[in-house]
């Protein structure tokens, strides 16, 4: 994997929007995260691929794995035990609204150790994480390519505000 970092330093609470769309591949956008050499990132991402198999959820990139499957809501405690609930979107109603091919449009907003992710409309994931040791309440922000086959992912309309 390869990251586009953004340069303007670190980010806490925020909402972010932003459209994309994809042929081939897996990408992401990271959030809160830290960076490592050789252009790497770790840390929280909202995910999606032009498949559709993981479109909507939130990986820890570097670490954990997966943390909200999409169409989900996960609270991490302190020592790390997870409690997933449905969210308020079945995934078929979720994935319908995809526009695979197309734009399609993303807000990711993240206040305190709340993260959501939606996609054209519908709230795909949400992460309360509290646990001691992973989660992250500041960090950077960064658009992942993927490697593996040829893909093309695109970004625009990128737009940052505060909370």
């Amino acid at each position: 994997n390869t990251f586009l970092t953004w340069d303007q330093g670190e980010v806490k609470d925020f909402e972010m929007s932003f459209k994309f769309r994809m042929d081939g591949g897996n990408s992401g956008v990271q959030i809160r995260s830290q960076p490592k050499d050789n252009f790497r990132v770790v840390g929280y991402q909202a995910d999606f691929d032009a498949k559709n198999a993981y479109t909507g959820i939130f990986y820890d990139e570097g670490g954990r794995g997966i943390l909200v499957p999409r169409c989900k809501q996960v609270t991490i405690d302190a020592d790390g035990k997870k409690t997933v609930v449905d969210g308020a979107v079945d995934e078929a109603t979720y994935l319908s609204g995809i526009k695979e091919g197309d734009w399609n449009e993303v807000v990711i907003t993240a206040v305190g150790p709340k993260l959501t992710h939606s996609i054209n409309g519908n709230v795909s994931a949400v992460l309360i994480d509290h646990q001691k040791d992973a989660a992250e309440a500041s960090g950077i922000l960064a658009l992942q390519l993927h490697s593996g086959p040829p893909m093309k992912v695109e970004f625009k309309d990128l737009v940052l505000q505060s909370k």
